[in-house]
């Protein structure tokens, strides 16, 4: 029997059509073994269903071995999906409008010299801000630059970022083309491993704050304390703040997934 390794979104879809009365959880997942293809499964989630708990529908990507990671966080309203297999560097669109017939609209890996997306989280005007953990191994990244999207990128099978560059933030629409990105390189300060992890837009303010942490669990060097600021309407680093740490000595580390509070002003 083969192992499966997945995560899993539960999600209210008011894109989805047919869905009025339905619930589904899509689960991003792929073969422990690395040989089946990864895909994402449709699980019927409505408790008064008489299929509850049973795959309904699934579409593979054609690739084994990616890492199926990170989705978005919510279903978007237009019931479209971003999703990276991180360990490939690649990311795919998924068409969910209609749960039981998912379908696979594009996918695209390197973008704007930059690889391994990690957080793709939308805007309100209608594009995607994303963090690219490193500089693309194909050519140098752009700064602050509005290049055409780089499909078909050369892109590695698993992260190795131990002596990778650092990555950056990257505007784009949802099926890969890039309107703008920004590096996170900070020639301010001494340190050199700097991995966005995830961001935070914070548009009434014209600001974005993005975390740090490296999923390279094999690179000691970088303790992902930092937080960066960015200028969000064209991605300009403002600056980078090492959080200091707690009494157990590494409460700073490891950076996550920063959210807004209740009082609109705390992180």
């Amino acid at each position: 029997m083969r192992r499966v390794l997945f995560s899993a979104l539960l999600i209210w879809c008011s894109a989805c059509r047919g869905a009025s009365s339905s619930s589904y959880l899509f689960l991003w997942a792929g073969d422990a073994e690395h040989k089946a293809s990864d895909f994402l499964a449709v699980i019927d989630a409505n408790p008064t269903s008489p299929r509850y708990g049973t795959i309904v529908a699934s579409i593979p990507t054609g690739m084994p071995g990616s890492h199926p990671h990170h989705t978005e966080l919510e279903m978007p309203a237009g019931g479209h999906l971003l999703a990276n297999g991180f360990g490939a560097g690649r990311s795919w669109l998924f068409d969910l409008t209609e749960p039981v017939k998912p379908r696979l609209l594009t996918a695209f890996d390197d973008l704007a010299g930059y690889s391994h997306p990690h957080t793709y989280i939308r805007l309100a005007n209608g594009n995607v801000l994303a963090t690219f953990q490193y500089q693309s191994l194909a050519q140098p990244a752009a700064s602050n630059a509005a290049p055409e999207a780089m499909h078909g990128a050369a892109h590695g099978v698993a992260p190795a970022s131990i002596g990778r560059a650092a990555g950056g933030l990257v505007e784009m629409d949802e099926r890969g083309t890039v309107v703008r990105s920004g590096a996170a390189r900070d020639d301010a300060i001494q340190n050199r491993w700097i991995y966005p992890y995830s961001v935070l837009p914070l548009p009434a303010i014209d600001r974005a704050i993005s975390t740090t942490t490296d999923m390279d669990e094999g690179n000691t060097k970088a303790t992902s304390e930092w937080l960066q600021f960015w200028r969000l309407s064209d991605l300009t680093l403002l600056r980078s703040m090492a959080l200091k740490p707690g009494p157990r000595g590494n409460e700073h580390q490891l950076t996550g997934e920063p959210r807004l509070l209740a009082d609109g002003k705390s992180i």
